[in-house]
Parts: C-alpha cells; sequence; structure tokens
C-alpha cells in the first residue's frame, strides 16, 4: 500500500532578499531595461549618452514589490530614459522576506563602450 505524501506546507517569506532572488527578477526585465536604453540611445543626442555607466536605485518591500525607485544620475533621471527606467523598475517582482525593506543598485552600460 502507498501512502500519500503529506501536502507541503505553502511558501513563507524567505529571511532575506537573496542575492540569486535579485538576478533573477532582474533578468526577467532585461528586455524592458534594454528597450528603455534603445530608445534613449536612438533619440537625438542620444550618441552622447553611448557607453556611459549608470545606478539604478530601487526600494523592495518585504513582500516583494518596488517601492520607489530613481536614477543615481540626476541628469539621466530628468530625462525620458530615466523615467523609462523606473517604470521598468516598478514591474520587477521579488519573492517575499521578513524584515525592512531591502535597497537594491542595478548597474547599467548604456549601449557598446566607444
Amino acid at each position: 500500500m502507498v501512502e500519500p505524501a503529506p501536502a507541503a506546507a505553502p511558501a513563507g517569506p524567505t529571511r532575506r532578499l537573496a542575492p540569486a532572488s535579485v538576478e533573477r527578477a532582474i533578468s526577467r526585465k532585461k528586455a524592458s531595461f534594454d528597450q528603455c536604453v534603445d530608445q534613449a540611445l536612438a533619440a537625438p543626442g542620444g550618441e552622447a549618452l553611448t557607453g556611459r555607466k549608470i545606478g539604478l536605485l530601487i526600494l523592495v518591500e518585504r513582500g516583494g514589490l518596488v517601492e520607489a525607485s530613481e536614477v543615481e544620475e540626476a541628469d539621466i533621471e530628468r530625462m525620458p530614459l530615466g523615467a523609462c527606467l523606473r517604470r521598468a523598475a516598478g514591474g520587477l517582482l521579488f519573492p517575499p522576506f521578513e524584515g525592512e525593506s531591502v535597497g537594491v543598485r542595478i548597474p547599467l552600460q548604456l549601449g557598446a563602450p566607444r
């Protein structure tokens, strides 16, 4: 006779936001970030951004949603590129975790360096 396996307990929040979870979430949205960059580089004057390295800062709340985001570089933050990157970041989804909100820096390179 075969005994049925006990039902698995529902997955609850992990203790912290693991780096591997951050990498997976970002890689799932890579196409959205790339689209923002491609649009910025194709816009008039966009060639001046080529090769530039920037940082996108996000705050992840314990439920796994992005609470806030901003581009580190003030000039990019004010551009349509900044708005596009913030919208893309708003769609990131992380696994729930315990504790306070966690800050994450996403490094981005705007196209291939010259």
